[in-house]
């Protein structure tokens, strides 16, 4: 390992990584929907984490790299669409 770094922190914040990739395929997919649940639903399942906590890390993180690819001036549609599916996603 180059420079490792322990890090302390919320163990649902990963996890919203792992349920909006791929990027863009994700969404473009016809059940795009039903496979973001199944990884809620899962990740609930496995680290007994509190679906709700899982779901407003995958908002926070949207809603962040949809800032970056604003200011960078790359294509913004895959996160914008991604922060409104989370921002109406409550329930797992």
């Amino acid at each position: 390992m180059i420079d490792p770094k322990g890090v302390i922190g919320d163990p649902a914040y990963e996890v919203a990584a792992f349920i909006r990739n791929p990027m863009p395929e994700l969404l473009n997919l016809d059940n795009s929907q039903k496979v973001i649940r199944n990884r809620v639903k899962r990740f609930v399942e496995l680290l007994e984490l509190p679906s709700q906590r899982i779901l407003d890390w995958c908002f926070v993180q949207a809603v962040l790299a949809w800032v970056w690819a604003l200011e960078d001036g790359c294509d913004d549609t895959y996160f914008k669409n991604l922060t409104i599916f989370f921002e109406k996603y409550t329930d797992v």
